[in-house]
């Protein structure tokens, strides 16, 4: 999914998104909706300028203790270093080699 279509899934329905990792202000973005989020780390300037919230895990216990109305958001699962070792050994039939 892209992030035009969570940024519009979590303003819509008033749900507040929930990293577990850090939060950057990434400059491509231009428009930054009103967002309420939750991270470990956060670079939350253009989400309070937007009229968003940032929370903290304690702030969400409080306010959502059983998880309602919160989105889970997280990375690529693959995009570790580590996984490009997993498969075949190199040299094997089908392996996928360099990719």
């Amino acid at each position: 999914m892209s992030d035009d279509v969570y940024f519009k899934l979590l303003v819509n329905d008033d749900k507040i998104a929930v990293i577990v990792g850090t939060v950057t202000d990434d400059e491509r973005v231009y428009e930054v909706p009103a967002l309420k989020v939750t991270a470990l780390r956060r670079q939350g300037a253009r989400i309070l300028k937007a009229g968003g919230e940032c929370l903290t895990f304690d702030q969400l216990a409080l306010r959502a203790p059983i998880g309602q109305n919160t989105v889970l958001l997280r990375g690529p699962k693959n995009a570790r270093e580590a996984v490009k070792h997993f498969g075949k050994a190199p040299g094997v039939p089908q392996d996928l080699g360099f990719e």
